[in-house]
């Protein structure tokens, strides 16, 4: 989220003919600053650069603001996908074999679980897998990436690049990819689980918010200074390069989307029986 919006500032200044301030606001799973631009002035200057975790939130949380209402969509920049890896040593080389060794295995396995759609997707893989996987809480990815590469615990769903990273050195196997499609470049060879699973899916998007008042010619302008910046050819390279799909196009389309992912996690929850942390 960090690089993707320092790669985008420069460009969008240009286009905006202002200074483009990029500011991290960590915690809480992104609630800290998605309320914070929910109170902010109607003007547009104050956006939110968003993941998944701004629909997953309000199934999970008791939010102070509401995410349809107090915020507005801007533009998708990219769809982003999660890979089922596990540790190096799990005896495990393919799903068929995950699977019955989750079947079997005493106490069940366990999932790492950061925020969002990866937490979730444990509660779900669990369900499809019809067996028990225990879900270990992380605060963050950092964090639970670490604690897989160490062989602390046996699974998770890792963000694309992540996996790129961290599958060479040999200290974690990649298994399968969490879309319904397969993914481009090195990681292109991972079959979907909605393979075996049909409409198992756990994508995700970056995208742009601002408040929920902000007036909509202010919002064309900025969809159309985000989609200039999304068009150079530096930085479909930079975002392929990390394995995450520029997608672009008006604040309905985004609406749209975030609208279908929050209908998605809504069912995955629903059907998981999932509790909130």
């Amino acid at each position: 989220m960090d690089g993707t919006a320092r790669l985008i500032a420069p460009l969008l200044a240009q286009r905006l003919k202002t200074t483009v301030i990029v500011e991290n606001r960590p915690g809480a799973n992104t609630r800290i600053t998605s309320e914070w631009v929910a109170r902010s002035p109607a003007d547009g200057n104050t956006l939110l650069m968003a993941g998944v975790s701004v629909a997953t939130n309000a199934l999970l949380y008791p939010l102070g603001y509401d995410p349809f209402r107090d915020l507005r969509p801007v533009v998708q920049l990219t769809r982003e996908h999660l890979v089922l890896a596990v540790r190096a040593n799990l005896p495990a080389g393919n799903l068929a074999e995950l699977a019955a060794l989750a079947r079997t295995q005493a106490g069940g396995l366990n999932c790492g679980a950061s925020p969002g759609a990866a937490g979730i997707g444990c509660a779900y893989f669990g369900h499809v897998l019809g067996s028990q996987l225990v879900s270990i809480p992380y605060s963050g990815v950092a964090p639970m990436v670490n604690q897989l590469l160490g062989g602390q615990i046996d699974l998770a769903f890792i963000p694309a690049d992540y996996a790129m990273q961290h599958a060479p050195t040999g200290r974690i196997r990649l298994l399968a990819v969490a879309s319904e499609h397969r993914l481009e470049g090195s990681l292109r060879g991972l079959v979907p689980l909605a393979d075996s699973w049909p409409g198992f899916s756990l994508e995700g998007f970056l995208g742009v918010l601002v408040q929920g008042g902000t007036a909509p010619a202010r919002i064309t302008h900025l969809n159309a200074a985000f989609n200039a910046a999304l068009a150079a050819p530096a930085v479909r390279e930079n975002l392929r390069l990390a394995q995450q799909e520029p997608v672009g196009g008006t604040p309905e389309q985004f609406e749209r989307a975030l609208r279908e992912r929050f209908q998605h996690y809504q069912r995955v929850i629903a059907l998981t029986g999932m509790q909130a942390p």
